[in-house]
């Protein structure tokens, strides 16, 4: 099987392609070189930095050339032992360069272009305890799992239909087919399984101005009409003012068929409310007509889905309306238990009330159209203007993300909308519950609009709107010409943000014949910190049997510094982490990768991850650059070390279980336990021995202990610990992301036509200081921490460098140098701040 994907390719600096591998990620560079799709690393090993410092030059050999003599691949051999006796061996093809020149090249584009990552492989193998199955070769790097996929059966989640991996048929929009503006229409084809292309993903939010979003990697592509014609971009060439496809006709409905419970839920999405106990409908004005409409329909949904258990005895299994003020008559409202019973088994309860069930998302066009008649009867109008001749159908709620869901809902009809925000808050005259109204402040409204004519006709064939709204809506339509100009929108939809939105898992699908699919309404492509070994598999013709290696499988979760620490529980914590994460490894099994497949059944790879590093060490007056941060994080990191390891031989005991060729490993001879059983990790500071209070810090007869129960009940799990970016979730924690400096100590963030600031965790005038931001600190004494916590971190740490645009290649260079001096396994992006732009966001907030 065979996918369109993206992903990060490593080449080695000994390989003859590395100026052209580098040019490709030149902003200066031709169309024709850059390849956009990927990220690019560059494999660093020891005899370079030895030829750099040397000033010499260097050779570079050619891998076919290198396998035909020796039997091995270039990046299996030991370039530090191979190199003379390849650079004498005449049978060995070679090119000639300048170590020292190529380091230039290497800085000059990493501040342009942030890439490539650099690998510098002998850091990363001299502690590897499983080298003896392979060398580690490089470092593994599109939608989110929230994002709803169009199939045969209405919207599905990605997520959920990568739990199901079956085979999919999928809604595509036909001017993917031909790339031609005229092709509106859709059609339905087959894909692939959902995959999980990436674990812990760089996210994108792509807004437009209209209200579709979509939130994906750097690589995903759209289809976006410029100029009149189509074309298929990356997300990451993508521009504001782009003007992405969105579905241009009727998609696919799912076979839930559910018309009254649907038509009830909508009522209430609209004009009602759940308590904890009860919901409630509420009609007034000119919506009182529909009480006999919606008794009938509770009743029959009452009859079919009563909920089994018992009620109090005056509980009506037949609810009805009563006037909440009978001398006004002007409110009408029925209570009813036993109806909220049975909107809690479908999954609207007093949060979700506002949202479109999920259910509703996989049901038939009839029970769909019976959501949105139930809606739009309560909060929806027709807006007529007949001097203008101007006709709009609206709806109106403080939900922007209910809004969105109906958006979507529409759009499969073959309904155009926009959405339109205003972000003042007011105060409108509202019933008040009693029979009466009252002023009350109200949240910032948001709106969606039908406005063409082709999707206001055809929206009032499909929902029910209320007598009044389709009398105004037919009086004005037949003063219009019989024929109307076509819509403006031509189906697209105007981008206004592209964003970075923090990391997640992200999956993706593969549609064969025209790679597109359509995702949250929008017409979209294929997509065609973990160091571990892997194995080459061999893929042979039909008749020969096929000779599956080993990928990379790791499951990742982070602990949240701040959290532990106040809790005092790094030991508990970790051990519960290790549990769940071992969980995940064993319910994992990805059939349509094999060699990952492989390799998550005997290697049991997991990477447990920190977050809040910096926001724990501000929060307790501590400055990042500082030896007492050191300190903290050598021991905090070796502790976290510790309990892993315990955590994993406890389970490799109780199961009898180990990991693939675990009698290979330095786990099982000693060695890797030698610098543990001989240093003392305690912390040297006293104001740190405080922040670990009364927890026990293993020493070295607890390492002593560990290594000679480890060599003999073994370890569970091959790897154990990975420090990701944790962008995304560090959010939700309300915590500084993964281990790294924060980028600035109130965050800006666009969202539409507003700004959002996020000031980091605990920011307070007392710790300001030590909230010291990553463009202005010391980039040496960065590398410091990141060394002293890697030595405690059997795989890799997204390590991000800061760089100010006043820098030059040669800072740059001492920096990566130093890195690599340190022991860095790996640097990730080099980021430059623009020091020209430089404001004081704070002053301003």
């Amino acid at each position: 099987m065979q996918r369109q994907g993206s992903g990060a390719v490593y080449l080695s600096v000994f390989h003859p392609d590395i100026t052209d591998f580098l040019d490709t990620k030149k902003i200066s560079a031709d169309e024709d070189v850059r390849v956009k799709t990927l990220s690019i690393g560059v494999v660093v090993p020891d005899k370079f930095i030895e030829l750099a410092r040397e000033d010499k030059d260097y050779y570079m050999f050619y891998p076919h050339s290198v396998y035909k003599e020796y039997g091995q691949y270039l990046d299996e051999l030991d370039i530090n032992e191979m190199y003379d006796e390849l650079v004498e061996n005449p049978r060995v093809r070679k090119a000639k360069g300048n170590a020292r020149k190529l380091l230039e090249q290497l800085a000059i584009l990493r501040s342009e272009s942030g890439y490539p990552y650099i690998m510098f492989a002998d850091n990363v193998n001299k502690v590897h305890p499983n080298e003896h199955i392979s060398k580690v070769k490089f470092s593994n790097l599109c939608v989110t799992g929230e994002t709803l996929l169009l199939t045969e059966n209405g919207y599905e989640k990605a997520a959920d239909l990568y739990k199901k991996q079956n085979d999919l048929k999928v809604v595509i929009d036909n001017r993917t087919k031909d790339f031609a503006v005229g092709s509106k229409g859709t059609t339905i084809v087959d894909a692939i399984p959902m995959q999980l292309t990436k674990k812990d993903a760089e996210i994108f939010k792509v807004k437009t101005k209209q209200g579709y979003e979509i939130r994906a990697t750097e690589w995903h592509k759209f289809y976006v009409k410029r100029d009149g014609e189509i074309q298929k971009l990356q997300l990451n060439q993508l521009k504001t003012g782009d003007k992405l496809l969105v579905q241009s006709a009727e998609g696919a409905y799912g076979k839930i068929h559910e018309p009254d419970l649907a038509y009830i839920m909508g009522i209430i999405a609209g004009d009602g409310t759940i308590t904890e106990k009860t919901a409630k409908i509420y009609l007034y004005d000119n919506k009182k007509v529909l009480e006999q409409k919606v008794t009938d329909a509770v009743h029959r949904i009452i009859q079919k889905h009563k909920v089994d258990r018992a009620y109090k005895h005056n509980t009506s299994l037949l609810p009805t309306f009563n006037m909440a003020n009978p001398e006004k008559q002007d409110l009408l409202y029925m209570n009813s238990t036993v109806l909220f019973d049975i909107l809690k088994k479908f999954g609207m309860n007093k949060e979700t009330k506002t949202r479109v069930p999920e259910f509703i998302f996989q049901a038939n066009k009839e029970t769909q159209a019976a959501y949105l008649s139930g809606l739009f009867q309560t909060d929806g109008c027709v807006n007529a203007n007949h001097k203008a001749k101007a006709l709009t159908i609206e709806l109106t709620s403080i939900h922007y993300e209910s809004l969105q869901d109906v958006q979507k809902l529409l759009l499969n009809m073959g309904v155009y909308t926009t959405i339109y925000s205003n972000n003042k808050r007011s105060q409108e005259l509202l019933p008040d519950g009693k029979g009466g109204s009252k002023l009350y402040n109200v949240k910032p409204t948001h709106k969606i609009s039908i406005q063409d004519r082709n999707s206001r006709e055809l929206f009032m064939s499909i929902v029910e709107m209320k007598e009044y709204d389709v009398y105004k809506f037919n009086l004005l339509t037949e003063t219009l010409q019989p024929k109307s100009r076509k819509p403006k929108h031509d189906f697209t939809a105007e981008i206004i943000s592209i964003e970075e939105d923090g990391v997640e898992d992200v999956y993706d699908t593969t549609q064969e014949d025209y790679h597109s699919l359509i995702f949250n309404g929008i017409v979209t492509g294929n997509c065609s910190e973990v160091l571990q070994s892997s194995q080459v598999s061999v893929y042979t013709d039909y008749d020969k049997e096929d000779e599956i290696g080993l990928d990379i499988s790791c499951n990742l979760g982070s602990m949240n510094i701040v959290n532990v620490m106040s809790n005092q529980s790094i030991a508990s914590t970790v051990r519960i982490a290790i549990d769940s994460l071992t969980t995940v490894t064993r319910k994992t099994n990805i059939v349509n990768a094999p060699a990952v497949a492989r390799a998550n059944t005997l290697m049991r790879s997991i990477g447990l991850g920190q977050m809040n590093l910096h926001g724990f060490l501000a929060q307790n007056n501590i400055a990042y650059e500082s030896e007492e941060a050191k300190d903290f994080a050598n021991t905090y990191f070796m502790m976290v070390n510790f309990y892993s390891l315990q955590r994993s031989m406890e389970i490799a005991r109780e199961t009898g279980e180990t990991y693939y060729k675990f009698d290979g490993s330095t786990y099982k001879s000693g060695e890797y336990f030698e610098k543990y059983v001989t240093n003392d990790y305690s912390p040297q500071y006293e104001k740190v021995k405080k922040l670990f209070g009364d927890q026990h810090i293993p020493n070295i007869q607890d390492w002593m202990k560990l290594k000679e129960d480890v060599m003999k009940y073994g370890l569970y799990h091959s790897y154990r610990q990975a420090i990701a970016p944790t962008g995304s979730i560090s959010y939700v924690q309300s915590s500084t992301a993964g281990v790294m400096p924060i980028m600035e100590r109130i965050e800006e963030r666009t969202y539409g036509n507003s700004k959002t600031y996020y000031p980091m965790p605990g920011l307070s005038a007392q710790n300001w200081f030590f909230y010291k931001e990553a463009y202005d600190m010391d980039m040496f004494k960065v590398v410091d921490l990141i060394a002293t916590i890697q030595q405690h971190v059997d795989q890799g740490i997204s390590f991000t460098l800061f760089l100010k645009d006043t820098m030059t290649t040669r800072d740059l260079n001492r920096i990566d140098l130093y890195a690599h001096h340190r022991g860095i396994k790996t640097l990730y992006y080099a980021r430059t701040k623009d020091t020209t732009q430089e404001g004081c966001l704070s002053c301003v907030v």
